[in-house]
C-alpha cells in the first residue's frame, strides 16, 4: 500500500473538522512560550544591552526575508490557496523556510487559513478580532492570545491534498529540526566573523530573536489590524481591511481585503500600483521556470467586484 492509499483510507475514516486533546494542549503551550513568547524579552536584551553590529544587521534582514517569503509565499499562497504551482526544489524550500519561521508546521498553518476563510470573522474564526467584547481585546486575541491554547483544524478535513503530497511532507515533518537551524544558523555565522564566543549569543539574539518577534508582529497585524480598521476596496462578507502603509513589510499582504476578495489570486495587490513584492517573486520564479499556474484574475472580474462609489 503506498502512501496516498494509506491518507485516501484515513481520510474516509476521519472526519471531524476539529481536534484536541491534553498532548497537544501540552505542545501548544511549550510552543507558545518558546516561540511566541522568548523572542519578546531576547529582542528587549537585543537593543539594551548588545547593539547589532553589522552583521548581525545583515543576519536579521536576511533570516527576516527569506523566513518571511517562506510563510508569505510558502505557507500562504502557495499551500494555503495554490495560487502557483513550484517545481519540487522550490515547493520544498518555501516549506523549509516556512518551517524556519516558526509560526507552526507549515501544514497546519494551511489548515487554520483555509478555516479562516471558512468563518471569516465569525465565530470559527480562530483569530479574528471581530468576536470580541472590545476592540482591544480582539487585537490583543487576533495578534498574540489565540495562539495559547485552541482548537485545532483537522488537517485531513482541511488540507488532505496537502498530506497527500510526499515532497511537502518530507520537509514539514522535520519542522522542530528546521527551527533549530533556524535559531543556530546566525549565531555560528556571527561566530565565523568575529571569532570570539560572545559572537554565538549576539547572532542569536539578532538573528533569530529580534526576526522571531518581528516576523510574528507582522502576521499578528495582519490577522488583527486588518480586519479592523483600514480601506476596503471590493465588499466581502467579512471586515477584511487593506493598509498600503504597510505592503513593504508584509510583501504585498496587507492589501487584505484584495485577497479576501480574490483568495486564489497570486497577485494580492490586485493593481500594478499596488506594490505587491509576494507577486513579484513568483513572476520571477515564474520566469525562471519554476512556477507555473499563476492564478490572476481578470481586469474585467476585479472590476465587476469593487464597491461603487454610491455603496462606499
Amino acid at each position: 500500500m503506498d502512501n496516498n492509499t494509506k491518507v485516501d483510507s484515513v481520510l474516509s475514516e476521519e472526519k471531524s473538522p476539529m481536534m484536541f486533546d491534553e498532548r497537544m494542549a501540552k505542545t501548544q503551550m511549550w510552543h507558545f512560550l518558546i516561540l511566541t513568547c522568548l523572542p519578546i524579552p531576547l529582542t528587549v536584551a537585543a537593543f539594551v544591552w548588545f547593539p547589532p553590529t553589522l552583521t548581525n544587521i545583515l543576519e536579521f534582514l536576511v533570516m527576516w526575508f527569506l523566513t518571511l517569503v517562506g510563510v508569505i509565499c510558502g505557507s500562504h499562497r502557495y499551500l494555503s490557496h495554490r495560487s502557483f504551482e513550484p517545481v519540487k526544489s522550490l515547493k520544498q524550500s518555501l516549506v523549509a523556510l516556512a518551517c524556519m519561521g516558526g509560526q507552526g508546521p507549515p501544514v497546519v498553518w494551511a489548515a487554520f487559513h483555509r478555516r479562516h476563510h471558512q468563518f471569516t470573522d465569525k465565530d470559527g474564526d480562530p483569530h479574528t478580532p471581530n468576536q470580541h467584547n472590545s476592540k482591544y481585546n480582539g487585537v490583543f486575541h487576533a495578534a498574540f492570545g489565540w495562539m495559547k491554547r485552541h482548537e485545532y483544524p483537522n488537517p485531513m478535513v482541511y488540507v488532505p491534498d496537502l498530506l497527500r503530497d510526499e515532497e511537502i511532507g518530507a520537509v514539514n515533518k522535520h519542522y522542530y529540526k528546521w527551527i533549530a537551524l533556524a535559531m543556530i544558523l546566525p549565531a555560528l555565522v556571527e561566530f565565523a566573523v568575529t571569532q570570539k564566543p560572545i559572537g554565538l549569543l549576539t547572532g542569536f539574539l539578532w538573528g533569530w530573536g529580534v526576526r522571531s518577534f518581528v516576523l510574528s508582529s507582522t502576521i499578528g497585524y495582519i490577522n488583527s489590524l486588518n480586519h479592523l480598521i483600514g480601506t476596503k476596496t471590493f465588499q466581502t462578507r467579512d471586515n477584511s481591511r487593506n493598509h498600503w502603509w504597510m505592503t513593504i513589510i508584509t510583501l504585498g499582504e496587507s492589501f487584505h481585503n484584495n485577497h479576501h476578495a480574490f483568495p486564489r489570486s497570486a497577485h494580492v495587490g490586485l493593481y500594478a500600483r499596488n506594490l505587491d513584492i509576494g507577486y513579484g517573486l513568483i513572476k520571477l520564479w515564474q520566469w525562471m521556470g519554476l512556477a507555473s499556474n499563476v492564478q490572476v484574475p481578470t481586469p474585467q472580474r476585479v472590476e465587476s467586484r469593487k464597491i461603487s462609489k454610491e455603496e462606499s
